[in-house]
């Protein structure tokens, strides 16, 4: 597994740093992949490239024509037929989600073919705790006073791997509404689904 340095960062930055499309986003993040494995996300110096997995994902959910990343804030530029709005990224993790070293060792332990380390896993509790991170994730970014077009994107890992039923769903479109002080709009990714909550909309939210 090639290991990644501050250069290649750098590089990554450079590419994300221009109008892509979706698909071409997701071309070049193939290209990263390839070259150093699944440790992609959890690289410390690759740090981009999970934000923009997440980033691609939504411009795609939500027909975006290309996205760029940003300045930080905000962490990524995305262009519609009408014009481009800033999009910020956030993500809510389970208790059980291995990032880092930990990842890191876990790669290192499949790419020579031994045995993963096993863990009982029961999901019931994520579930629960869900709307209640998907809050405070809100709560944190709202707290830094974005400018009030300003998109927030929450993409919530390892609680879900199907989809959510519509309970869950709504549960989580009220936190949206209720958490929401400043963004124009929040959307959140379960499983294969996009909730899209509109601030101030006659019809607060949809699955789309």
């Amino acid at each position: 597994m090639e290991r990644s340095t501050k250069f290649d960062g750098t590089r990554l930055r450079a590419d994300l740093d221009r109008w892509n499309t979706p698909d071409q986003c997701d071309a070049l993040l193939s290209d990263y992949r390839a070259e150093f494995g699944k440790v992609c996300g959890a690289d410390r110096n690759l740090q981009p490239w999970r934000e923009a997995f997440h980033a691609t994902s939504f411009a795609r959910a939500h027909q975006a024509i290309a996205l760029r990343i940003g300045s930080d804030p905000p962490d990524f530029l995305f262009k519609f037929a009408d014009g481009e709005s800033p999009v910020e990224i956030t993500e809510v993790k389970s208790t059980h989600d291995i990032r880092g070293d930990g990842f890191l060792q876990w790669a290192e332990l499949e790419e020579q073919g031994l045995n993963l380390p096993c863990q009982s896993y029961d999901p019931s509790g994520d579930w629960e705790a869900a709307p209640e991170g998907i809050r405070q994730a809100i709560c944190r970014k709202a707290a830094k006073n974005y400018p009030p077009e300003t998109i927030l994107a929450v993409a919530v890992s390892s609680f879900w791997y199907g989809d959510s039923d519509n309970n869950t769903a709504q549960q989580i479109e009220a936190v949206c509404l209720t958490a929401n002080t400043m963004f124009s709009e929040i959307w959140v990714s379960i499983g294969s689904q996009h909730l899209r909550v509109r601030r101030m909309a006659d019809v607060p939210g949809s699955i789309e």
